[in-house]
């Protein structure tokens, strides 16, 4: 069956899994990173300090944290990407409703563009 023609269509098959972000254990290693890092470190203080079976604690913590946040991955790939871009802007994609922006700048077409709020 033939698609009527609205412009440039692919002609080829496209991998899912090229649009998906690297995984490991279901999070990024910068994620990974986060939750194990500061456990083992913690860990490490805990076992020197009060021994071996106390450290197990910092380490269930941080597997606690990788398990939600795997969670979250499932859901949407790009999650921390998304938290990390709206960290930078926050608010301030369109300052002000009515205020006229350079064109880079501006909200795309359909999407609310010299909407009074």
């Amino acid at each position: 069956m033939k698609i009527p023609d609205q412009g440039i269509h692919r002609q080829s098959y496209v991998n899912k899994a090229l649009h998906k972000p690297r995984l490991t254990q279901g999070v990024t290693t910068a994620v990974l990173a986060v939750c194990y890092a500061p456990a083992g470190i913690l860990a490490l203080g805990v076992a020197a300090a009060f021994g071996l079976i106390p450290a197990i604690i910092p380490l269930f913590i941080g597997a606690s944290a990788h398990m939600v946040l795997r969670y979250f991955f499932r859901n949407d790939h790009r999650c921390m990407e998304i938290y990390g871009r709206y960290s930078q802007l926050a608010d301030h994609y369109h300052p002000h409703k009515r205020e006229k922006l350079n064109a880079p700048f501006e909200r795309p077409a359909r999407v609310g563009r010299g909407l009074r709020l």
